[in-house]
C-alpha cells in the first residue's frame, strides 16, 4: 500500500515537472517565432538599405562625372597619337579598326606644328604620351618624331606602343634615338612568334 502512494505521488510529481517542462518549451517556442520575425524584418531592412546604398552609389559617381566634366584640369594626364593608321597584323577585334584602314603616316611637319601649338596650350604639361597605331614601326620616320615630341614635351613619359614585329629589324639609329629621347617601349605581346630575349637584349645593349 505504502508503495501505491509513493507511486502516485511520483507521478503527480512527474506530471507537474512535466507541465512546467511544456510550459517552459511554449515560451521559447513563442520566442523563437517572435525572433524569426524579427529576423525577416531586419533581412528586409537590410536589403532596402543595399538597394538604397545601390542608388546613393550611382548618383554619386555620376555625380562625381559631372564634376570632373565641368573642373577644368590642372594638366592632361594621356595623348594617344598614330604614327600608322594601318598594320602588320589583322586582328578581327582592333579597337582601331587598323586592319580596315589605308596605307597611311602622319606628316612630320605638320606633327612638329601641332606639338608646337599643344606646347602652347598646354604649357608642356601633358603626363604621358602614346606613339602608337596601327602599328607606329611602319612609320620609316618614326624615330623623328621621337625626337620631335621630346622637343616640345621634355618632362613628358613617352610611350612607343607596338606589337614589337619589327623591333628586331630596327637599325642602330632607331635604338639612339630611343636613348636619346627617353623613349619607353611597350610591346603588346601577342600569342605571335617574336624573339622577345633578343629584343630585351637589343633594349640592354643600347641602355
Amino acid at each position: 500500500m505504502q508503495n501505491k502512494k509513493l507511486w502516485i505521488l511520483s507521478l503527480l510529481k512527474n506530471a507537474k515537472q512535466h507541465q512546467k517542462i511544456k510550459a517552459r518549451l511554449e515560451i521559447l517556442e513563442n520566442q523563437n517565432i517572435h525572433l524569426t520575425i524579427q529576423n525577416q524584418h531586419l533581412e528586409k531592412s537590410i536589403q532596402t538599405l543595399k538597394e538604397q546604398n545601390k542608388i546613393l552609389s550611382n548618383q554619386n559617381v555620376a555625380t562625381i562625372h559631372s564634376l570632373h566634366k565641368l573642373t577644368p584640369q590642372a594638366y592632361l594626364k594621356l595623348i594617344e597619337i598614330h604614327l600608322a593608321e594601318h598594320c602588320n597584323l589583322n586582328c578581327f577585334s582592333c579597337s582601331h579598326f587598323s586592319q580596315l584602314s589605308p596605307k597611311h603616316f602622319p606628316s612630320l611637319e605638320q606633327f612638329s606644328k601641332d606639338m608646337q601649338q599643344l606646347n602652347s596650350i598646354t604649357k608642356g604639361l601633358i603626363g604621358r604620351f602614346h606613339l602608337m597605331g596601327g602599328e607606329p614601326l611602319l612609320n620609316p620616320n618614326c624615330k623623328d618624331f621621337f625626337a620631335v615630341t621630346r622637343k616640345f614635351f621634355p618632362d613628358s613619359a613617352i610611350w612607343l606602343v607596338t606589337n614589337g614585329i619589327l623591333l628586331e629589324t630596327q637599325p642602330q639609329e632607331f635604338w639612339e634615338s630611343c636613348k636619346e629621347n627617353n623613349i619607353e617601349i611597350h610591346p603588346t605581346k601577342y600569342p605571335i612568334k617574336i624573339d622577345w630575349d633578343l629584343i630585351e637584349a637589343q633594349c640592354k645593349t643600347y641602355g
